[in-house]
């Protein structure tokens, strides 16, 4: 959560991170607002890095928060980012109490009241929304929403920006940018048939039934499309091909959908020895 403080006169932002231990600031903010502080030399373990060298600390540093204002010090490190930290031992030194839902931190040092308008950290930030949709933009503009548009109220919370970004540059969502890709992923690579039939074309036994069923000789098996089948049209596999693979594209759900293209919905079984 961040506030508006000064220090020394000088309006800063500063964060409520109750993971610090004390008042933190970063040695580019302390020189870039010209804050005097000793050089001292150590580290510090907390939460804010897991070992951070101090660069100083700055004693006796006039600090106003919202109407609240003393002399504190403050501790100068080489930190990430250019802030001020307002750390869990400052909090409890002027009795602050922190109001998330209202948005509000209320200090209580010495019984006097006084409430500071705090920002949470995501809101304080301005945001750019890149969006591929123009119509979606104009929810921003319109005098009257729909329902569906209605759910966007919240976005009113945030600083932000809506442009339209059109063009390849603009990446719409995953699923739609591989449209192509799940395409292709979803035909079947060739028709089960056909592979049927290849393997058939390499099982020795498969062929002597087939030359069997072509010489009238048995009344068990039949020929279905080309395909070795039994009386009851089951359509025969031999252990050529890869049979996992085949009943996976046929038995699946999803397969189903592919096999309805060659207009046949086999089962499989093992009638004879040496088929499957």
């Amino acid at each position: 959560m961040l506030v508006k403080a000064g220090v020394q006169g000088t309006p800063i932002v500063a964060l409520v991170d109750t993971g610090a231990d004390t008042l933190y600031m970063s040695t580019q903010l302390a020189d870039e607002i010209k804050l005097p502080y000793e050089k001292v030399q150590g580290s510090v373990k907390g939460m804010i890095a897991e070992s951070m060298p101090i660069s100083g600390v700055a004693k006796n540093v006039s600090l106003q928060i919202g109407q609240w204002q003393g002399k504190v010090d403050i501790t100068i490190a080489p930190l990430n980012e250019k802030k001020l930290y307002l750390g869990i031992d400052f909090l409890r030194e002027v009795q602050a109490l922190l109001v998330p839902y209202a948005d509000t931190m209320c200090i209580m040092q010495h019984g006097q009241p006084y409430y500071v308008p705090i920002k949470r950290e995501a809101r304080a930030i301005k945001f750019i929304v890149k969006i591929d949709n123009v119509a979606t933009s104009y929810f921003q503009t319109q005098k009257k929403l729909s329902p569906k548009q209605a759910n966007s109220n919240f976005l009113a919370e945030f600083d932000f920006k809506m442009e339209y970004k059109p063009g390849k540059a603009n990446l719409i969502a995953d699923v739609l940018s591989r449209k192509g890709e799940l395409a292709d992923i979803s035909q079947p690579t060739s028709n089960p048939l056909e592979r049927i039939k290849q393997g058939l074309e390499h099982d020795p036994i498969a062929k002597s039934y087939i030359s069997l069923v072509k010489e009238g000789k048995t009344r068990s098996f039949g020929l279905r499309t080309d395909c070795f089948s039994t009386r009851d049209a089951s359509l025969c596999a031999s252990t050529w091909q890869r049979a996992r693979e085949i009943l996976r594209e046929c038995h699946d759900s999803h397969g189903r959908d592919i096999l309805a293209s060659s207009g046949q919905q086999p089962w499989w079984r093992t009638p004879i020895s040496g088929l499957e």
